[in-house]
Formats: C-alpha cells, sequence, structure tokens
C-alpha cells in the first residue's frame, strides 16, 4: 500500500494487481482521495501466485496469464504499461524457469522486492558469477528484468555481484500515525507495570517467541514488566517457543502481560509501542527488518536484537538499541544496561534513532523506487 501511493505521489499512473485489492483501495481513497483518477485496483486470486511444488509448467503459465492479463488492462484503460514491480517477487521467480522462457512469455520490463536473502549469507555462495538456475536470484538475470530491490541493505553488494544489475535497498518504510486515542490494553500495561521499565515486543509473522519468554522467566520481577502480544498464537508452534510459553505460565509471575490480540491497523501497534520503554526484537525466519525496528527508531525507543539476525546488526550498526549473543545471560545484562546505566554510557542515541527512521520514510521510498524506473 506503501509503494503504491508513494507512486501516486510521483505523479505515476498505477494498476494494482492483488489479492487484498479491496484493502487497498480503501486505504488509498482514503489516503489519496484526490489521485483517484489515476490509480485502479484489481483481484488477484492467491492461486494465480502459489508456485510451492508446482514446477516449470506451472510457473510459465502463470507468467502467460499475467503478461495477457496486462494486455487486456491496457486495452480496458486505454493506457500503456511501462513496468511492472512485484510485491514480493520471490514465489515468483521460485520455480526452475529458463530465463529464456522468460522472456519470451512475459514481455514487460519488471523487477520486484527481493525477501528471501539467507542464500547470499551461505559461506559457499559465490559472488561475481552468475547464480545457477536452482538459485533463488537466477532469474533476475532475465532480459526484461531491470533490476532487483531488497531490504537486506547488507547484501546488496553480493546480489549486484551476481546478476549484474542494480540492486536497490528498500527501506521499511511503515505508517507511523497514531489515534487521538489508545486503546484500553495500552492503558493498562503502564498501570501493570508501575515504575518498572517496560519492554515489550509484537509478534509479526514468521517470527518466534522462545528467546523473549525464557528472559521473562529469569527477569526480575521488582524491576522489568514485559508486553508479549500480535500473532502469539502462530509464533508459539514450534517447539521451543511452546515449551517457554507453558514453562513462564507455571511460575505464575507477575512481571508480565501475555496475550495475543489481532492488531487490525498500523495505529493500534504505534500506541503499543509508545506504552514501552524498550522494543525487543524477536527472531526471525526469514532476512527481512522487524516491523518494529523503524517504528522503535521513530518513537525513540531502544531495541535489543541478536547479532545473529538482521534485527540485531542494524541496531549494532546504526546505534538504536543494544546487539547481543543469543543468551539467557546476555538478555539480563542488556536490561541491566538499559534500566541502571545514565544516558551517557548508552549504545544508543535519539539523533541516531531519527537518523535510522529518516532512513526508513516515505521519501527515502519515493527516491529509491524513482532510481528502479530509471532503466
Amino acid at each position: 500500500m506503501q509503494y503504491a501511493k508513494a507512486l501516486l505521489e510521483m505523479n505515476k499512473t498505477v494498476f494494482i494487481f492483488s489479492p487484498d485489492w479491496l484493502i487497498i483501495n480503501e486505504y488509498l481513497l482514503k489516503t489519496i482521495a484526490f489521485k483517484a483518477k489515476y490509480f485502479r485496483c484489481f483481484p488477484l486470486d492467491e492461486q494465480e501466485i502459489t508456485f510451492e511444488n508446482t514446477g516449470l509448467t506451472h510457473s510459465t503459465i502463470s507468467w502467460y496469464k499475467l503478461n495477457r492479463r496486462l494486455k487486456q488492462t491496457e486495452k480496458t484503460m486505454q493506457n500503456q504499461i511501462d513496468f511492472v514491480f512485484f510485491c514480493p517477487i520471490d514465489e515468483w521467480i521460485a520455480a526452475a524457469n529458463g530465463k529464456s522462457i522468460l522472456d519470451a512469455t512475459f514481455k514487460y520490463p519488471w523487477s520486484g522486492l527481493f525477501i528471501h536473502t539467507a542464500h547470499l549469507y551461505q559461506k559457499n555462495m559465490k559472488t561475481g558469477v552468475d547464480p545457477s538456475i536452482k538459485d533463488p536470484d537466477y532469474l533476475f538475470l532475465a532480459n526484461n528484468c531491470v533490476g532487483a530491490a531488497i531490504l537486506d541493505r547488507f547484501k546488496s553488494q553480493e546480489l549486484k555481484s551476481r546478476i549484474y544489475k542494480k540492486v536497490v535497498v528498500m527501506p521499511d518504510v511503515s505508517d507511523w500515525s497514531l489515534n487521538k486515542k489508545p486503546n484500553q490494553v495500552v492503558n493498562s500495561i503502564r498501570k501493570m507495570a508501575g515504575n518498572r521499565l517496560v519492554i515489550g515486543t509484537v509478534l509479526m509473522e514468521n517470527e518466534e517467541a522462545s528467546g523473549f519468554l525464557e528472559m521473562v522467566s529469569q527477569a526480575s520481577e521488582k524491576d522489568y514488566f514485559f508486553v508479549c502480544t500480535g500473532n502469539l498464537w502462530e509464533a508459539t508452534q514450534n517447539k521451543d517457543s511452546r515449551l517457554a510459553l507453558k514453562n513462564l505460565l507455571k511460575q505464575n509471575r507477575s512481571n508480565h502481560f501475555i496475550s495475543p490480540m489481532k492488531l487490525v491497523c498500523s495505529e493500534e501497534v504505534n500506541h503499543l509501542i509508545q506504552s514501552f520503554d524498550v522494543c525487543y526484537l524477536n527472531e526471525e525466519k526469514e532476512t527481512v527488518p522487524s516491523l518494529l525496528m523503524s517504528k522503535a527508531a521513530y518513537f525513540h525507543k531502544p531495541v535489543i536484537g541478536q547479532t545473529d539476525h538482521l534485527q540485531g546488526r542494524l541496531a549494532e550498526t546504526f546505534q538504536t538499541g543494544i546487539a547481543i549473543e543469543p543468551s539467557i545471560g546476555e538478555q539480563l545484562r542488556a536490561l541491566e544496561t538499559l534500566n541502571k546505566h545514565s544516558n551517557s554510557n548508552l549504545p544508543y542515541s535519539i539523533s541516531n534513532m531519527d537518523n535510522y527512521a529518516r532512513l526508513q520514510d516515505v521519501e527515502t521510498l519515493k527516491e529509491a523506487l524513482n532510481d528502479l524506473l530509471w532503466f
């Protein structure tokens, strides 16, 4: 939604194809209604973008169907499509599809947001050579691909050396707006916490909670209060998180508020983060920045992240919090550092948070999109 809105503000005409087309249409009409004649949202069946275990034939047909649909849209809207951006691109290029077949099947210049960069961290990953057909970045070699967009700023050069095309680092853009009144849960958190330091996390998709829950079970009840909400059910489906939650609940401690919560809008997440003193960044299953990272920086909340995950590397590089090794001892020492030391001794500053937040704002997104469109 943010990408579509930014493109409209850049005076582009935008056609959006998505399973969530109604939600996107409502959002754009609400936030940028004066551009209504320059965008149109179309439904996209989720089966059209599901490529798991379907192989070359299904992938080729899907690209062909999309190409045909775009041609039909051009005729209907009487407007030429100059560029196609996939957000994300991963499933579209996951199948072992030959790049010559893709060029023959899909005629439009294209790029996309590449999420799964884990292969770029492998020790045997080769730079300066073409990807093989089995590699997840192979189809970026297609002639009609103008480049790649990536969220992982630490691996942009490695990807560029493999596909020999522009690789644009995209900001982790987020909505930072607030409703006039926070919900009752936010008010209750501060009352329950009292004078204790509030360490909070909001579980998002593809995150797991074992590290946070183990920390809660061993931290001082007198000094700290912990909040864990969001997509708790999914996060505790793995064995480690489920066991950590079970052990914590057995202790009957009074230092936490742990509850699943369906957060239907960004404003609710923002109010929650405002109620925290510190944001804990959970272990993610994919190499993408945590949604909490940029929000925490904007609201001047220091973060705790693990050095073996992207979140911790970002916190350490931009000095917006404390990067720790993945151990309970390191977690507890980080809490003590945040609770006991004066501001002059802390490994973060408000100015560093502001700098990181600016890197994730809408203006940075527009610059990145403009770079992609220059081909």
